[in-house]
């Protein structure tokens, strides 16, 4: 009977009712890649805008093989460029994650790759230190590790960028894997856990030179778990940088590991405890977001077995609500799930907090716990009241992959949220012809509203990693939280999107910016993407006149056309800016109603640019070059 109602249900829905599903379109939008690693670890991904053209593109770890960046090409396809933006050499080591921020605060994105081993020219196998390759500005990049002071060499997994000491620049912390590990038996022999110890965690401090010290030691942040999972985050809303930590192996050894930022102080306490997140399990991922709206970060951290949503009190506590919100994602035919990346997003814009999770099989001892070796991804839509429904089938989840690591973005820039599934090559046998999965979000109908955010840091670090973003409309209020990187192995977009179903009018947008405190942005047009800069109010911004502007096309990349719909109109000044708030156009004096900009010979570089016309809201301008 409930398998009949299933589809009924999710048709009659007041958050459903606006029909929207996912396409599978890796391979026909230009992406072949399978993370290629026999342990079947890793399998990061990460979406950042590397060129700063306007639009994400994808970076994929590629274990045994190299890695891969897709330069998104702003039409729904991406090339991959790997090789010519100087990436060849992860070929000749095996990476697992991948995370981006900017480390010299210089205005373009740097990569930092997890890594494990690599072969000697005798055969022998030894590890390798982890990868900084810094963004040189011109489409490649140069590996600086050695020179930055990344030298240390272990099996690494997932990283994470904050600015912990709050000094504007990102500091890294790195989680790592099973340094050994033995069978833990009963009386009769029988294997019921599993002895394991993890090499120390680093944790890089940037010291704003283009180098890093290594301090997990005097910071109280080496941690001896079998770290699988880490999230710089700010639990308790007190503007700095705590660290949460997914170890495997949780169950018998160390257990999941929450670090208490002591800013100013430069150590951290350990708070798992006190908290109730030393939650031990076989951690894998962590998703972070305001699943209940209630103004604090929650965390799902995935599993083999039943995965675990931790519900944040707001008194420095959490309470473990996976059961009675409906996202266990414990087992499959009575095998057990793998869970592995994870992510909070709004899918469907209706401006509910969504889950989704990778699942892929890690084969488990015979008569221990059993994995199932067709294990679907699972979608979990958000029904508005603490709990969520399946939707996995109804949204096209059923790939049946070793799926590891995932990442969402807009990626198209239509203001929806799409997303990446890292798959491991090993796939099962049906499928002749692994790859990642990337799943397009095609709306039907008309779709919901939505607003989206951009922060640069001036003062804080320039990606702004750790500040929080409220949006403050029709009595409510949605939190997000701007991370450098958790999942599993990976990192999501930094743009900030935010569904509002049927509201119509944003009433302000405030920043939290990790160094500078609260800042209010008003008049802030829904249905687009806005650019908001540390220390730089929309001063720009007027009363808008509803109906009697056009400004087009908008993306443009030769001319924009302004049309005003006003049946009598005073001279009018025009001014375009760039998003350092610089002028880099003026018109004065303007008595036609139809205008046109030829912005061919302004040499601008691609990227966002703010239209100011008198008595009409500043309107944002994607300008991408031909």
């Amino acid at each position: 009977m409930n398998r009949l109602l299933l589809p009924l249900l999710l048709l009659t829905s007041p958050y459903l009712s606006k029909a929207q599903v996912y396409t599978e379109v890796a391979q026909s939008i230009g992406i072949s890649h399978a993370h290629k690693d026999l342990n079947r670890m890793g399998g990061g991904c990460a979406f950042f805008d590397y060129n700063n053209d306007g639009y994400e593109d994808l970076y994929l770890s590629g274990g045994n093989d190299r890695d891969y960046l897709y330069q998104n090409n702003g039409n729904g396809t991406f090339t991959e460029v790997g090789i010519a933006a100087g990436l060849a050499t992860t070929g000749t080591y095996q990476t697992f994650g991948v995370i981006t921020g900017d480390i010299d605060n210089d205005g373009d994105r740097d990569l930092f790759l997890t890594t494990f081993m690599d072969t000697d020219s005798l055969g022998n196998d030894y590890f390798v230190n982890n990868k900084l390759f810094v963004n040189q500005g011109n489409g490649t990049f140069v590996d600086e590790s050695t020179s930055a002071g990344i030298t240390d060499s272990t099996m690494s997994i997932s990283a994470t960028f904050g600015d912990f000491n709050k000094d504007g620049f990102l500091d890294i912390y790195v989680g790592n894997y099973l340094d050994h590990d033995g069978p833990i038996q009963d009386s009769l022999g029988n294997l019921i856990g599993i002895m394991a110890q993890g090499f120390a965690n680093y944790y890089y401090v940037n010291n704003g030179n283009g180098t890093f010290t290594q301090s997990a030691n005097s910071s109280n942040l080496m941690n001896m778990g079998c770290a699988l999972a880490v999230a710089a985050t700010d639990y308790d809303n007190d503007s700095d940088a705590d660290i949460y930590i997914a170890n495997d192996f949780g169950e018998w050894n160390v257990p999941n590991s929450l670090y208490e930022n002591n800013y100013p102080n430069t150590s951290f306490t350990d708070v798992s405890v006190p908290s109730n997140t030393n939650i031990g399990l076989f951690g894998m991922g962590i998703a972070v977001g305001d699943y209940n709206e209630d103004l604090y970060l929650d965390y799902y951290v995935t599993n083999l077995g039943p995965n675990v949503l931790l519900q944040n009190n707001g008194n420095g506590t959490f309470s473990e609500t996976t059961t009675a919100a409906g996202v266990v994602n414990g087992s499959v035919d009575t095998l057990l799930s793998t869970g592995w990346g994870a992510a909070f997003f709004d899918y469907n814009n209706d401006s509910y907090l969504d889950l989704f999770v990778a699942n892929g099989q890690i084969p488990m001892p015979a008569n221990f716990r059993a994995t199932h070796p067709e294990d679907p991804n699972k979608f979990y839509h958000n029904n508005g009241d603490g709990t969520f429904t399946d939707t996995s089938d109804y949204l096209g989840m059923s790939s049946r992959t070793i799926a590891h690591g995932m990442a969402y973005a807009d990626y198209d820039n239509d203001g929806d949220i799409d997303f990446v599934v890292a798959v491991i090559d090993r796939a099962i046998p049906s499928d002749s012809t692994p790859h990642s999965l990337f799943y397009q979000n095609d709306a039907t109908g008309n779709a919901y509203n939505w607003v989206q955010v951009k922060l640069q840091g001036t003062v804080s670090n320039r990606d702004a990693f750790g500040a929080h973003v409220l949006v403050y409309a029709a009595g409510r209020t949605f939190l997000r939280e701007v991370g450098g990187g958790s999942s599993h192995a990976s990192q999501n977009s930094s743009v900030q999107h935010i569904g509002l179903q049927n509201i119509s009018q944003v009433d302000s947008i405030v920043v939290k910016w990790p160094n500078t405190g609260s800042q209010t942005f008003h008049n802030i047009n829904i249905n687009q993407r806005h650019t908001f800069i540390e220390g730089q109010f929309n001063s720009l911004s007027s009363l808008e006149i509803e109906n009697q502007l056009d400004v087009y096309p908008n993306p443009t990349s030769q001319e924009l056309h302004i049309k005003l719909h006003q049946k009598e109109s005073k001279p009018f000044d025009i001014r375009l800016y760039d998003v350092l708030g610089r002028m880099v156009y003026e018109q004065k004096s303007c008595s036609q109603k139809k205008v046109t900009i030829s912005l061919e010979g302004l040499n601008l570089s691609p990227g966002i640019y703010s239209l100011k016309i008198d008595q009409f809201k500043a309107k944002n301008i994607l300008f991408r070059s031909r």
